[in-house]
This record gives C-alpha cells, structure tokens and sequence, in this order.
C-alpha cells in the first residue's frame, strides 16, 4: 500500500497527460507506403491507463476502440496492416485499413476519450523518418522532433522503442535495465539491474514486483517491494529468490521519476507459454467458414492449469477485445469470420465460437499466424501454399491432430550444430504439402528448412540461421505444417558453440 501511494504522489506532482500520441511515421520509404504508416499511443504515467473508449482522429478520418487498457510506460501501435510481414517486421495492436497520412504536409491528430481529449499538429513528412512526441519544458509532451535515421535502422525511429530525442536531460532517472529469470532447485532467481541515467544524483526510489499468473496484462500478486539505494557505480544489481510453482509474468517496476519511460519491465517466466494454435483452416470449401482454434495448455504448463484472461489476446493481428472472457485449462476457442455460418457448417462442439472484430481473411498462399497474450508472442504457426485437394477437404475443429496417420516426422536428435547437423525425416501423404521452419522463443522464424508436396523428404539443419548467419545457442522451436492447417512442434537446442 505504501509503495502505491507514493507512486500515485510522485505521478501527480510531475502532471503527465493520461494518454499521449507518442510518434507517428507518414513517409516510411522502406517498405510500401500503404502499409508502413503508423501512430503510436503511449502511456507515459506511473498507472496503467483505463479508458471505456478511445477515438482516434485524422484529418477527418475516425477509428474507434473499445475499452482500452495501457500499462505504464507501454506503448500501443495502429497500421493498416496488423501482420508484422506487411509492415517490414513490426506487429501492430490494431489494424487500420482506413489509414492514410499525407506524404507533402503535415497532419492533425486528436485523441478523445471519456474525461479527456488532446490534439496535435504533426510537421510535413520526410522519407523514413518519424516523428517522436518529445518532452519540452514549455510545452510538455507535445514538440515533436525527427528520429535519429530512416525507419528499420534499429534506432530511435524504430516503432516500440523509449524516445531518445528529449530536449532536456532527466534529472533524476533510475531505469530498470534488464530483468532476468533463473531456475533453481524447486523456485529460481529473479534478478533486476538498475541503471542510474539522469543528470542529478538520484534519491531512493521503489522497486516493487508484482506477478501476471492469468496473463491479463494486470500483476495481481505483490512478490516483492523493496528500497533501491542510488548506484554508487552507475548501475546496481537486486536478487529475489522465488520459491516453487511461480508461473505467469512478472512486472518490476520502480517508482515514478523524470523519465518514467524506463520503469517498468515484464518478464514471462512460464516453462512453457500457456496458450497455443491448435489448428486452423485457410481455404475452405466454397461456402463453408474460414477458423483458428486457440487452446489453453496451461494444464500442460509445468502441471499448473488455471484460467486465462483473454481480453488482451490478439491472433492473427485482431484484438480478441473483452467479449472473449477467459478459458479454463485444456478449453479451446474458436475464431472465425461468421459465427453463424461456423455452427451452421460444424454444428454443436464443446469449443466456444467468437467473430472478432475485423477479421482479416486468411491467405490461401501462405502466411504467418501469430498469437499473443499480455503483449508477448505466445505462439506462431507458418504454412505453404494451400493445395487445392486440402482446400477441398474437409476439417473438423476441435481435434488436435486431424491429419492422415502416414503425415510425420522424425528427428536423428534433439541438437542441431555446424558440425553435427539434424536430420529430418517428413513424410506426406498423397496429395498433401508441408513447409519446415524453425523459430526463436519470440515466435521470429529464424530459418525455412524446406517445402515441398507428398512423399518422403530428407531435410538437414545445421544450427544457422537464413543465409548461414550465426545463431545463439540455446532453444528453439521446429513447426512442421501440413496442407490443410495441421501443425506439429518440438522444441530442440540449436546454433553454434563459441
């Protein structure tokens, strides 16, 4: 309680706006300009931002949200395009096909939302370069300046990331640099390092940890809340041992200061993510619905089910929204176009059926499905060209593995590396196509290992990734998808030994 109060106090007194536009991109230049524009909202209080809902205005042009949560320091991106493949790698929140900044003058953009409103005034674009919503002493968050370089440069122009063009230097700034988790014996190690950034020698501040175990974006249980002393030598290292069955996400956060952009950091410390793609179907017959089936595996997550929040799901780049509800352990959830149409097809299953809002077909040439929860990516499927016999062929939702018995896989091992590379045995029925890749923990493909129709195929890995590029070693994911939306998964240890 006491740690609360004083950041509710310390808020107060530095009279942050509730809800900012953060940076905003007309001329990305990189990638097409239809799909590469963006705004950014970003919440730069010390309290998560509540709003029953949020209008979004542009030069006459509307979006309107529904209720709409944004934790402190966090950042919410709107494109046209919601799929990270269309917007050169970057995953928005919320797809705005409408969405059209001009490219030979600058724009006006207005937030309103009940209780409070604001309005900016964007300067006339330059190729590649955003604008950033920057701190000024006179006008507070309003004076916009140019990003460092061109978009996908990996600086500050780069969608997602803490604003590096403040005008004046922040006094007093601890930041949180990095959180890390470390199983040990029945529980494990959690460890914050904070780094000391501002101009003026920082006070004590508050560093308090707070567990996400529904995965809803809201930290529910206090695991900690302690006094950090000012880094002596720039930075400071904390250690909290946690004890047995800790799943979920844990928030650090530090007391409000002059930049509270770096005070809070999440770090997801399940064994295994707690909700996956269980199946899907791209091309259905004329007729019939399109679907993604979700299933809550937490029950498989180290043995602990429970239930999970989905109102800050998003699949396939659609905001599942707070009609989802939540899902109880081993429970599916079925996403589709028309809800109408799915049980007039399928019938009375035991998995619900919800029609997000602005459902996006899927694409019968091949895509990158990808399911987050809380902000995290939680799982991605890729597949291939969808043959016109699986098109054609029926599927039923609800069952885990609907593929022929002679589709599979087989693996000489569980290491792939430079000098002792992975044999993968695919087997296809007649008819039927598969496409191999490996990812990351993030859900990033790393590497396509190959593709190809039915038969017997013979495939190796080495451990690199696309164009032979060095890996880290450590875990990654192999996804085998079938023509027809059936996909099998086995995480290996890969990438080359230094």
């Amino acid at each position: 309680m006491f740690v609360v109060t004083g950041l509710a106090a310390l808020a107060a007194q530095a009279q942050l706006p509730t809800l900012i536009l953060s940076e905003a991109l007309a001329d990305p230049s990189a990638v097409a300009d239809a799909n590469g524009e963006f705004l950014e909202l970003g919440n730069p209080g010390a309290d998560t931002c509540r709003l029953e809902s949020l209008t979004v205005a542009v030069d006459g042009q509307s979006l309107f949200l529904d209720p709409f949560h944004l934790g402190p320091g966090s950042l919410f991106l709107i494109c046209r395009d919601s799929l990270p493949v269309s917007n050169g790698g970057m995953a928005c929140g919320r797809r705005w096909p409408g969405l059209s900044l001009a490219n030979t003058r600058g724009a006006t953009v207005s937030l309103a939302w009940k209780g409070g409103h604001a309005e900016y005034a964007l300067p006339a674009p330059r190729p590649g370069i955003s604008w950033e919503n920057t701190w000024d002493g006179s006008a507070g968050m309003a004076a916009f300046l140019p990003s460092r370089g061109p978009w996908l440069g990996g600086d500050s122009a780069t969608p997602g990331t803490r604003n590096s063009r403040s005008l004046r230097p922040p006094a007093r700034d601890l930041g949180i640099v990095a959180v890390t988790w470390e199983p040990a014996g029945d529980g494990g190690l959690l460890r914050v390092r904070i780094s000391d950034r501002g101009s003026l020698p920082s006070a004590w501040e508050w560093l308090s940890l707070r567990l996400d175990a529904d995965w809803d974006g809201e930290a529910e249980t206090l695991l900690d809340s302690v006094a950090v002393p000012p880094p002596a030598s720039g930075t400071v290292d904390m250690e909290f041992r946690a004890g047995a069955g800790l799943r979920g996400i844990v928030r650090a956060a530090l007391g409000g200061d002059d930049d509270p952009g770096d005070d809070i950091r999440l770090l997801p410390v399940e064994p295994s993510r707690p909700l996956t793609i269980a199946e899907w179907r791209p091309a259905p017959r004329a007729g019939e619905p399109e679907w993604i089936e979700i299933r809550n595996r937490s029950a498989d997550s180290g043995g602990l089910g429970r239930r999970l929040e989905l109102s800050g799901a998003a699949c396939n780049g659609m905001p599942l929204g707070s009609r989802a509800g939540s899902l109880g352990p081993g429970e599916s959830l079925i996403l589709t176009q028309s809800a109408d149409l799915f049980r007039s097809r399928y019938g009375a299953i035991k998995a619900r059926v919800l029609q997000p809002p602005g459902w996006r077909a899927l694409r019968n040439t091949g895509d990158t499905l990808v399911l987050s929860l809380a902000g995290f990516t939680v799982d991605s499927v890729a597949y291939g060209p969808i043959s016109a016999a699986a098109a054609s062929a029926p599927g039923t939702p609800g069952f885990s593995d609907p593929a022929p018995e002679s589709a599979g896989w087989t693996l000489s091992g569980r290491v792939a590396e430079p000098d002792r590379p992975m044999d993968i045995e695919v087997r296809v029925p007649p008819g039927g196509a598969f496409i191999l890749r490996a990812f990351d923990l993030e859900g990033d493909c790393v590497r396509e290992l190959g593709a190809g129709g039915s038969g017997r195929h013979v495939l190796a890995w080495d451990g690199r990734g696309e164009g032979g590029r060095v890996l880290a070693p450590g875990p990654y994911i192999l996804a085998l998808a079938f023509s027809g939306g059936t996909t099998r998964k086995r995480a290996v240890l890969a990438g080359e030994r230094r």
